[in-house]
């Protein structure tokens, strides 16, 4: 059984993390889509620590929103998740804060969006060594890279990252969500892309994504 479903079973509150240092790595985008799918399989709360708040402005309008807290302290998470008994999902903004970093100790799994962009790389370089310092404390986590927002021609960017993590913490999703129009507006639709077109492209990664983040917790 994984590890996901052998919490929740029990009981026991389980913390998916987005987190990236660095804007535009499509970090917020990727937390709608998954968020609001695994809400569907999963009791679901989410909290935004993104300073943009799109996150919860896209929760605002969704039909059926996701169940969301306010939260603006390390005390009150811990309290909160203390007496969770669901799936946790948090939007963590781009900062080093005595929060982020509580954030990051208490996840389960850390989902880092990435592109082959210098930006995206040079923000994940800064972020693994923090994210490295927690691993130290917290050995139970897992950290995934999720290669996002390439051309859906890109056969080389997961590959690359791949190799580049090799032998270290971080492992990287099978998964690739690759750019497309369907992943923009979904703010102001509060729709997510399965919900948009189910049998198109970026669907079938959004999907594959949640199947594969359920499999490998």
């Amino acid at each position: 059984m994984n590890k996901l479903l052998e919490k929740l079973l029990n009981k026991l509150p389980f913390v998916i993390v987005f987190a990236h240092q660095k804007g535009g790595s499509g970090k917020s985008t990727i937390c709608m889509n998954v968020s609001t799918e695994l809400s569907k399989q999963f009791t679901t709360t989410f909290i935004d620590f993104d300073k943009l708040q799109q996150m919860t402005k896209y929760n605002n309008n969704r039909e059926e929103p996701i169940n969301s807290v306010v939260i603006k302290d390390e005390r009150k998470l811990e309290q909160f998740l203390r007496n969770d008994k669901g799936l946790t999902v948090i939007d963590l903004g781009g900062y080093d804060s005595d929060l982020s970093r509580v954030v990051l100790l208490l996840a389960d799994m850390i989902i880092i969006p990435m592109s082959d962009s210098d930006n995206d790389i040079d923000g994940f370089r800064e972020f693994s060594h923090l994210i490295e310092k927690t691993f130290k404390i917290r050995t139970d986590s897992k950290a995934f890279i999720l290669v996002n927002r390439v051309h859906h021609a890109d056969k080389s960017t997961h590959r690359g990252l791949t190799k580049y993590v090799e032998n270290t913490i971080f492992n990287v999703f099978d998964t690739v969500v690759r750019d497309n129009k369907l992943h923009t507006r979904l703010l102001s639709t509060g729709k997510n892309v399965v919900e948009k077109q189910f049998f198109s492209k970026p669907s079938k990664e959004i999907q594959s994504l949640v199947q594969e983040i359920i499999e490998k917790a």
